[in-house]
């Protein structure tokens, strides 16, 4: 065959080649979300005309594709998850390299008409890789395509970051369209190829791209790739009914008098959250009606103390995961890190709860016969495996941990529901399949009874729910026949609920198939079966369950979601608000009768007895799993939202989300507010059948036979598709902007990330988060009754843990309040008898945190102020705990020559009110150390009580942490990180003035001291220590965002009158000016020692909070450290890269000493000269230093003998500590 070669600059060829070499093989992929436009079922259409067709091979499987992400050619970030579920073609571009461009180009052109003649021609994407990022920006790509002609809907071209685009064109999938030769004589690369990639994410082929001809052989393969597609049931992708169902709800909305005027959006792709789950061949294709297709739960806990809320999912196959919230909807994988990881066994739920009183919340995860696990958490987001020895190690089939204090004792005690023996002894291969990417990893499980559904029926199958008393030390008993709880129903789920209101937490027990067991709690010492005329009827297939008050009358109701009533038919979706007709007989459902078929909703009676009303209210739906609870509008009223589904063989089923219709009514609403339908589609790949081999007589065919599918057409491998399906969820505010979100447990697929708008679409939004800390109760507040008045409205919560199917999870009550101005009342009914009442008024938009006091012995009623009050000792350090005042214990400790240490406990400190600075210190503070027990964050952020509309949104105040006149070394600031500056200023002295007047000279308030130091403020004879804080992300102007010292000439050269920061990292602190990191104004000192300054930039960008730079270095303006004339400063074993220039010094003199600055060079800002390492008036000071960059010594004054200019990569490692051995015992090390 000829070589065509292409003339390409030899810079532009010398970087493709770098990105093609050097290649590792990396097999395994995660599917992504589809692209929502892909939802059409594109089996009905043929992509290819049969003339068109070539007498080729079925095109086989040759390789995945790695996830990526890159930017488009219109400077959008671009998933390849918007790939997956429609056929693309990859081609490989350089602007620079134009024949070769051209060609490629045209042919795409070519292939997208002949797409577009079938119809088809949205049905397949194409994806142009820029080879060449540095030359080929999105710029450049934007005004390639409109030139070409190339600007279609459907056709990508990306670029990026060098190091993200080499990650992508180097797999080795993509690798094989080079070839083999890679570069030849003259310079150029030898044989592009476009490669076809399947629906899945698979390569599918390679095509010589030098003749016209690859169209053809591209549509016939593509072709052949919609032949492998079946869909069960046929229209599971795109369903007409789901159209006329939401078009229907819509016309209902202004009947609605529950707030509607909010939606949710799936961000589970930007919350970076990559989870999937994974099902046994049970529930694929080796399909059967056994317990398998109940899914997996998901749990939620601030499980490092920082007041985010994280996520563990819980997974069939492939390993549970845990989740950390970063903040902002982002989050992290930590499962290895943390601890948790449980991949060799089949999980099925898991429950937090503080097991031990020790302050955080630990980890229960139940499993399928191999054995329930416990975890303690050991502080700060680790874990150990405790199981041994702790009682726990039950192995069955288990499926709910329901912790709740049974005796009242302190400590929480656990019920396990076990559901019944749905497996058998054989044990089978889990199918990895091929279309997900999924490398053999050897898992196994128990196979399923072919009648398990009949398992009632048969007394050997029964398996006991367990009851375990918390003996202390991590140690549980079982005690269940002990205490009388003989409960043998098919119990997947339960609820911990004071059924008769004594104050002793009773049990509601639900069966999936029969009578649901109601056990009351006699007084802690025994449990005894309640009278069938407290519910005379109960749903027969009860799965899910909640204790709410629904029509805030103060007492609790209780709802209830029956599954298996719905399965004795198949109905219409026009029928999904009656309850089921039953199929089964009498001899199957052995309920004599006393048998609701469907949800139930049981209101309390002024009698005691509870009626059932779901019909009257609303309260049906079809296929439903479960219910998470909770106030989704704000308005006063508890909502709920269902998940609700079936999955494969049958059709899609519709989540349900019901508005709490003022007590009155429930209102369907999921598709008003946007969670219906799902975006990405409603059907997923399901399974793979190779026809060629073991899955040739496969017993699913018959299945799909009875769909209508013909196997004896199928090519040599299909793939079924599935209606997609919710199973577990919970309901909680994963973003911190007040309002509530929903996550979800998908089966066999990503979860859902359901974040709500309401807070910028409700314009009377208000609420309040009640975080609650027992200390004669359990510490969790199990069990605990919050009451709360507002004017009018006048609501209850109770803390159980409850937050939907197979999800426990432990986090602080929310309390909507409608149209509310201010809290009257809190009152707290602790498990311990204690009762505790908050008056108002009481601010709204924020958490608040209530520790409980008083004695229960004298059932006292404990007056609290609005903040838990710090404990009255007369010595020892003082503990501050979340909710706490740190400027209380301030005051605390400066009233007290004995109490000079104050520790801060793990957790999230926010400003309460607008002002000059969150946590202040002035001589009277002087010799106290505040110190960091944990990850404890200090902001100056409080979106609740800040101006969405001001520029410094969401920060309420000047300066995090401020030091005033008359602080010695002796003062010590540790451990902290301190964040959320963002030009706040006000120079108002309320509600309180942090820096009394100074007696001495040129000591007056000026400019800077209101506007610099956003995160810390040090002022006038103020010489602290600082040490081991992390000062990142704040934003000042002009100058400082990091630290400003204004010590105004108060320094006399000694090291006791300078500023000691030692331990330090200053990273992505943003001014316009100076000083990004650390600012030192005129006449100010500081001694810095063993800091990282990384990522900070001074000189701009310009905002309109910002003054002109005026004469302050205009050429290439100032450094991450700056020093104003007449300041000092040593500088030792520092580093310094990444920045926006590294120091600025204006001094002869000041000592730099074994430190690195290395490419500090970042972009952008006003300045129009060169970024430098160092500015320096005078290097004499300047030894043992190694300095690299575009400008390493800008005045050309450091002593090329004492240090190493010019100095080669440090090359740093994640903590940026260098590899380079000649850089031992220089820069930064973390401490």
């Amino acid at each position: 065959m000829t070589t065509t070669h292409l003339s390409i600059d030899p810079r532009r060829l010398a970087l493709a080649l770098f990105l093609i070499s050097g290649l590792v093989w990396l097999a395994g992929c995660q599917n992504e979300e589809r692209d929502s436009r892909a939802s059409e079922d594109t089996a009905e259409t043929p992509l290819v005309d049969s003339e068109q067709q070539l007498e080729r091979a079925h095109p086989g499987v040759l390789g995945w594709i790695i996830p990526f992400e890159l930017t488009d050619q219109d400077g959008s970030r671009f998933a390849s998850g918007r790939l997956t579920g429609k056929p693309w073609v990859a081609s490989f571009i350089s602007t620079g390299a134009e024949s070769y461009t051209t060609q490629q180009i045209n042919l795409l052109k070519l292939l997208r008409d002949r797409l577009a003649k079938t119809g088809s021609g949205d049905g397949v994407g194409m994806v142009s890789f820029a080879i060449d990022p540095s030359s080929d920006t999105t710029a450049v790509l934007k005004t390639f395509t409109i030139a070409a002609g190339a600007d279609a809907k459907g056709w990508k071209f990306l670029t990026g970051e060098l190091e993200e685009v080499r990650t992508v064109v180097n797999q080795e999938s993509f690798k094989t369209a080079f070839g083999t030769r890679g570069e030849n004589s003259q310079g150029s690369l030898e044989r592009p190829s476009f490669v076809l990639v399947d629906s899945y994410q698979r390569v599918r082929g390679y095509y010589d791209s030098e003749h016209s001809s690859v169209i053809n052989e591209l549509m016939t393969d593509m072709a052949a790739l919609q032949s492998e597609i079946v869909n069960i049931p046929a229209d599971v992708q795109d369903p007409a009914w789901m159209k006329e169902r939401a078009q229907a709800q819509l016309r209902t909305a202004d009947s609605i008098s529950a707030f509607h005027g909010f939606s949710f959006t799936d961000q589970r792709e930007a919350s970076g959250i990559q989870f999937m789950h994974k099902i046994v061949d049970d529930s694929g294709k080796r399909f059967k009606g056994v317990h398998y297709d109940h899914g997996s739960g998901i749990a939620i806990a601030d499980i490092d103390g920082d007041d985010r809320l994280d996520i563990y999912f819980i997974n069939q196959v492939g390993g549970n995961e845990l989740w950390r919230n970063l903040g902002g909807g982002k989050f992290e994988n930590i499962t290895e890190r943390a601890g948790v990881f449980v991949s060799d066994r089949i999980g099925v739920s898991a429950a937090f709860a503080d097991i031990d009183n020790d302050g955080d919340p630990d980890l229960f995860v139940t499993a399928l016969r191999k054995g329930n696990v416990l975890f303690e958490n050991l502080g700060g987001g680790k874990f150990r495996n405790i199981t041994a020895g702790s009682g726990l190690g039950y192995k069955g089939h288990s499926s709910a941990a329901v912790f709740f204090d049974f005796d009242r004792d302190g400590l929480v005690d656990l019920l396990v529901t076990n559901v019944g023996k749905y497996t058998r002894d054989e044990v089978a291969k889990v199918t990895m399949e091929n279309i997900r990417g999924e490398a053999d990893i050897g898992d196994q499980y128990y196979v399923g009874f072919e009648d398990a559904f009949a398992g009632h029926l048969k007394e050997e199958r029964l398996e006991p729910s367990l009851f375990y008393r918390n003996l202390g030390d991590r140690k549980f008993q079982d005690v269940s026949s002990e205490l009388g709880l003989q409960d043998e129903g098919w119990t997947g789920d339960a609820a911990p609920v004071d059924i008769n209101a004594d104050g002793w937490v009773d049990l509601y027990m639900l069966n999936m198939q029969g009578n649901d067991q109601v056990f009351l709690n006699r007084e802690g010492k025994r449990f005894e079966r309640a009278a069938s005329d407290l519910f005379p009827k109960t749903s027969w297939g009860s799965m899910g369950i909640k204790a709410m008050d629904f029509e805030n009358d103060g007492d609790l109701d209780i709802f209830i979601t029956d599954m298996h009533s719905d399965m004795s038919e198949h109905i219409g979706p026009d029928q999904e608000k009656e309850k089921a007709a039953m199929q089964w007989p009498e001899s199957f459902l052995r309920t004599e009768g006393e048998s609701v078929f469907g949800n139930a909703f049981f209101r309390l009676t002024d009698g005691g007895r509870y009626e059932e009303v779901s019909d009257q209210l609303g309260a049906e739906n079809y296929w439903p799993w479960g219910l998470s609870v909770d106030d989704l509008n704000a308005d006063g009223f508890d909502d709920a939202f269902l998940t609700s589904s079936m999955n494969f063989p049958l059709r899609y089923g519709v989540n349900s989300l019901l508005l709490n219709d003022g007590g009155e009514r429930w209102r369907d609403a999921e598709f008003i507010v946007g969670v219906e339908p799902r975006a990405g589609g409603l059907a997923v790949p399901w399974f793979e059948l190779d026809m060629l081999g073991a899955d040739r007589e496969a017993p699913v065919l018959e299945i799909l036979k009875n769909e209508g599918a013909d196997p004896a057409s199928f090519p040599d491998r299909v793939v079924v598709w599935g209606a997609m399906g919710s199973r577990s969820s919970a309901i909680f505010d994963l973003d911190d902007d007040g309002d509530l979100d929903i996550v979800t447990n998908e089966m066999n697929h990503h979860p859902m990330v359901l974040l709500s708008d309401l807070s910028d679409t409700k314009p009377d939004f208000a609420f309040l988060k009640v975080k609650l800390i027992g200390t004669v109760s359990n510490r969790s507040a199990l069990g605990a009754v919050v009451r709360l008045r507002a004017g009018d409205l006048h609501l209850m919560k109770v803390k159980d843990g409850q937050s939907g199917y197979l999800s426990h999870s432990d986090f602080p009550l929310y309390f909507g309040l409608g149209a509310a101005e201010k809290i009257d009342q809190l009152e707290v009914h602790w498990p311990s008898g204690i009762v505790q009442k908050i008056e108002g008024p009481i601010l709204l938009n924020e958490m608040i945190t209530i520790t409980e006091k008083g004695d229960p012995a004298e059932g006292a009623v404990a007056q609290l102020p609005q903040r838990a009050s710090l404990e009255p000792l007369e010595s020892g350090p003082i503990h501050v705990r979340p909710g706490d005042n740190i400027q209380e214990a301030l005051e605390l400790a400066a009233g007290n020559p004995r109490r000079k240490r104050i520790v801060v406990q793990a957790g999230v400190y926010r400003p309460q009110h607008p002002g000059q600075a969150m946590i202040w210190f002035n001589k009277r503070h002087d010799g106290i150390t505040l110190e960091a027990e944990g990850e404890v964050t200090l902001t100056a952020a409080n979106p609740a009580l800040a101006d969405k509309s001001a520029p410094s949104f969401p920060a309420i105040v000047n300066h995090v942490v401020y030091f005033g006149d008359g602080i010695s070394r002796k003062t010590v600031l540790s451990g902290f990180k301190i964040t959320g500056a963002n030009g706040f200023v006000t120079n108002s002295e309320e509600p309180v003035s942090i820096q009394a007047p100074i007696e001495g000279r040129n000591l007056e308030k000026a400019k800077f001291f209101y506007t610099d130091g956003g995160g810390i403020k040090i002022f006038g004879r103020s010489y602290p220590r600082i040490e081991n804080v992390e000062v990142y992300d704040n934003f000042t102007s002009p100058c400082g965002a990091g630290i400003s010292v204004e010590h105004r000439g108060h320094i006399d050269g000694s090291r006791l009158q300078t500023v000691l920061l030692s331990n330090c990292v200053f990273r992505n602190n943003r001014c316009p000016i100076s000083g990004a990191a650390v600012d030192l104004l005129h006449g100010s000192g500081a001694e810095i020692v063993n800091c990282l300054f990384v990522d900070n930039l001074s000189n701009g960008p310009m905002d309109q909070r910002a003054e002109t730079p005026g004469k302050w270095k205009p050429q290439h303006g100032s450094g991450a450290l700056t020093l104003f004339p007449k300041s000092q400063v040593i500088v030792r074993r520092c580093t310094f890269t990444g920045n926006r220039n590294a120091v600025d010094d204006s001094n002869q003199g000041n000592r730099y000493e074994d430190s690195i600055f290395w490419m500090n060079n970042a972009a952008g800002g006003w300045p129009k000269g060169s970024r430098y390492e160092l500015d320096m008036a005078s290097g004499i000071g300047v030894s043992g230093c190694f300095i690299g960059g575009d400008i390493g010594d800008l005045r050309a004054v450091i002593d090329k003998d004492q240090n190493v200019v010019g100095c080669s990569d440090p090359r740093f490692d994640e903590r940026y500590v260098p590899q380079a051995q000649e850089f031992e015992g220089v820069g930064y090390r973390p401490h």
